[in-house]
This record gives structure tokens, C-alpha cells and sequence, in this order.
């Protein structure tokens, strides 16, 4: 267990990193989280032991919750390669292994639920898309010039968004059955649920579309969902775009975004993540650099155009992701305004996340009550072991670059998630030579 630095002071707000929180009916034990990243091994000969490489150290080191990586609750749907499959007992069952481990070290566990929508792999990725057996779903026909490019698309009948609940609903069953403490529902960064609650793609006339609570209306029958099948006691987490950040008419506003908010605190989540993105898919999600040397490498570049499908669409994806990083670079705590709206307008505990790389800008976060909980998400691929040096009162800065290698090794070529810059990882070396002398001296 990490002891926690008693020279870590708290805020006006009297909130310190190491205190406590409730999240439902779930204890953590302090104000840090992993965020979700891209984390799927499944296709591997072990993949609860991958999983656990990245996990058990972060427990190990004193984290309050780890979010997995979203999975994905039907047989298609992936958002990114090696994506867990949660609706097959087969899949989640195993993770019991996984969550004794993370529970031996004090820490607390949460399993993204989500699903890719138009814009999942079947679509574009060639080996998803060869195994493809039905047509890509979303919550309207997609507008031009999505429609162009993405087909065949099916809109959900009324009838099949409640199945499409039923689905979240047995998955928190066998989440909840393999020892996970709740879910998160990815309903942000472009996927399906987030393609419900914008406009821009939902042009329903029923139930499920039109006004705001009735964009938001399928996160009410989802949460339902689960309370019937895994219990109206199991925590259910939701991300939460705020706003659609795409130049169009059809978007969500700040103030839809605080309207749907205020509708999940009504309806029983537990809390919630706020996010700020585009609509569709793009590197506004993981700001940062763009990294060129990917794209100059021929081994890597050659399997991203086969993972792609077409010479055009590998160009596309490298274009559009070069423009975002110069559009949207790297900023600490770019989600600030956007969490601490959250914070003011609903009671549940409010998730920080985005650019948090400090423990200067967690004692901001918390100190000022912008936020109940930080996240952290790539910088605890370059340092697995960075809450212990937060949590002790560290205040050196994460040795991340945000250079979003990880990012596109794992994305586009289903590689391990992990760190893949040579120089942060000399640093993360660096870092364990220090701790082990250090460690040496006491001795």
C-alpha cells in the first residue's frame, strides 16, 4: 500500500488527493482514476494476463479506480482492434482473475461499455470488415459526405434501441459477475451513443430524437436496462459530451450538454465524465503531437494501408489527424471549463480528464472543487507507476509526451497499448534507478 505525502495540502475546497469517495454504492479510496485508453488484447493466447500488465502495477502503486478501455457490447461494433466482446460469457467471466488482483491492492475497477456505431471497425478496418455479417448502425441515415463514404448503414427501428439496451443490460450482468465494481457507458468521442445525442447525426422523429431529453432518452432505457439485469444497486458511469466541437448547425451545446447532464443525475448514474469532441472520430480526443515518424517508417506505414483497405482512406486518416493536431495542440487541463460547468450543475461526482499531467494540476482541479475525481490515461502507459510518486507528494511533472504513438500503434494496427517513444521510455528507466538507489540508502 502507498502511504500518502502529508505535504499535499488541500485547497480551498478542503479536498485532498488522498481523500476518499463515494460513487454510488462504490468506496474509492482516493481522487485518481485511469482513464480509458486502448488496452484490447482479446486474440491473445492470455489476454487476462495482458490486461493485467497494465493494470496491477497502477493498483500496486495506489489508485483509487481503474476504467478499462471500452468493449464492445455486441459481436460487432469494435471502436479499435483487440476490443473485449462483453456480450459472451466467455469474454468477461475471466476478468474475476483480473479483478481479484486489482481488489488485493485496494483499488476499484469499472468496465467501459460502448459500441462504434458508424464509425466502427467493420466499416473501414479490412480484417473487421471481411468478418462482417451485418450492416453498420447508428440512430438516423447518415448525412452527406458520411454517406458517401460509410455503407451499408441500417438506422435503428424504436424496437431495436430497446434491444440495443437490453444488450448494455446483460453486460453489466457479466460485469458484475466476473467482480467489476460498475460500468461506464462510452457515450463520447464520436460512438454510437454519442451519434444519438448529437443532431448532427440524429434526425429521428420518434422517442429518441428531437429534443434534448429525448436525444438523451437512450441513456435513460440503458441505465434501466442495467438495474434490471445487474441491479439498481451497480454503479453505472457515463461519459458525457458537452459540446460537438464540428463547425455545423446541428450540434450539442454547452447548455444541451448541462441539460443532459442534469437528466443522468435524475435518472440514477453514479457519475459523470465530461468530454469535449467533434461528433465523428478525430485526434481532438488525444491532443497532442502528430507523429510523422509512424508514417515514415515503411514496415508501419505498409500495414496502416493494409489495415485501412484503400491508398485513399490510409491518406485520409493521415491528413485529418495531422490537421487536428495542429487545429487542436496539446494544453494542460484543456477540459477545465468544461468539468467545472459539470461540477456546478449536477451533485454527483464530477470526472476530470484531459491534459491532467501534474500534481499541480490535480491540487488545482480538486483544491478549487472544479472536480471530485482526476484521470490520467497516457501518461500512465509512459509511467505505470505514477500515482505512487503523486500520491506521495511528488511534484515533478509525468514524463509523458503526449506524442500519441501509443495512440496510432494501437488504433491503427491493433498493437499492444503501452508506450512506444524510445525517449520517455530512457526517462522511465532513468526513474526506476532513482527509485532503486533511493531505495538502497534506506536499506
Amino acid at each position: 500500500m502507498i502511504k500518502t505525502g502529508t505535504d499535499i495540502l488541500p485547497g480551498p475546497q478542503g479536498i485532498r488527493l488522498s481523500d476518499s469517495l463515494r460513487i454510488g454504492s462504490m468506496m474509492v479510496r482516493n481522487r485518481l482514476y485511469r482513464a480509458p485508453v486502448l488496452e484490447g488484447y482479446l486474440g491473445e493466447k492470455d489476454f487476462i494476463r495482458a490486461y493485467e500488465e497494465h493494470f496491477i502495477p497502477n493498483a500496486k502503486a495506489g489508485i483509487g479506480l481503474i476504467i478499462m478501455g471500452s468493449s464492445c457490447i455486441d459481436e460487432e461494433g469494435h471502436a479499435a482492434p483487440g476490443m473485449i466482446s462483453v456480450h459472451l460469457r466467455e469474454n468477461v467471466l475471466p476478468l474475476a482473475r483480473l479483478t481479484a488482483r486489482v481488489h488485493e491492492h485496494g483499488a476499484k475497477i469499472v468496465m467501459q461499455l460502448g459500441h462504434g456505431g458508424y464509425f466502427a471497425l467493420e466499416g473501414w478496418h479490412t480484417a473487421y470488415k471481411s468478418r462482417r455479417k451485418k450492416p453498420l448502425i447508428g440512430p438516423s441515415p447518415l448525412p452527406l459526405p458520411f454517406s458517401l463514404m460509410i455503407r451499408p448503414v441500417h438506422a435503428l427501428t424504436t424496437a431495436e434501441v430497446y434491444e440495443l439496451a437490453e444488450k448494455f443490460g446483460r453486460s453489466a450482468a457479466l460485469a458484475r459477475e466476473a467482480g467489476l465494481d460498475g460500468v461506464q457507458l462510452a457515450a463520447g468521442n464520436g460512438k454510437l451513443l454519442h451519434q444519438f445525442l448529437t443532431p448532427y447525426f440524429n434526425r429521428r422523429t420518434d422517442e429518441f430524437g428531437g429534443t434534448v431529453e429525448n436525444r438523451t432518452r437512450i441513456l435513460k432505457v440503458i441505465r434501466e436496462s442495467i438495474a434490471r439485469h445487474a441491479g439498481a444497486d451497480y454503479p453505472v458511469l457515463t461519459k458525457l459530451p458537452m459540446m460537438d466541437t464540428q463547425h455545423a448547425k446541428r450540434r450539442i451545446t454547452l447548455e444541451d450538454g448541462l441539460a443532459m447532464a442534469r437528466l443522468c443525475e435524475q435518472w440514477g448514474f453514479a457519475a459523470i465524465t465530461p468530454t469535449t469532441a467533434d461528433a465523428f472520430p478525430t485526434a481532438k480526443v488525444t491532443r497532442g503531437d502528430y507523429p510523422a515518424g509512424v508514417y515514415e517508417n515503411g514496415t508501419i506505414a505498409r500495414q496502416m494501408r493494409e489495415a485501412s483497405g484503400s491508398w485513399w482512406r490510409f491518406h485520409l486518416y493521415r491528413w485529418t489527424t495531422a490537421y487536428a493536431a495542429r487545429r487542436e495542440p496539446f494544453q494542460s487541463v484543456w477540459n477545465r471549463d468544461i468539468f467545472a460547468a459539470i461540477k456546478r450543475t449536477v451533485s454527483i461526482p464530477a470526472f476530470a480528464v484531459g491534459g491532467i499531467r501534474s500534481l499541480e494540476d490535480i491540487e488545482s482541479i480538486l483544491g478549487s472543487g472544479q472536480a471530485d475525481m482526476v484521470g490520467m490515461a497516457r501518461p500512465l502507459y509512459a509511467e505505470p507507476d505514477l500515482p505512487a510518486r503523486l500520491l506521495t507528494g511528488d511534484r515533478r511533472a509525468s514524463i509523458c509526451e503526449s506524442c500519441n504513438r501509443c495512440v496510432f500503434m494501437a488504433l491503427a494496427l491493433g498493437n499492444r497499448g503501452g508506450c512506444y517513444n524510445p525517449d520517455v521510455n530512457k526517462k522511465r528507466a532513468a526513474l526506476l534507478r532513482e527509485r532503486s538507489q533511493q531505495a538502497e540508502i534506506l536499506i
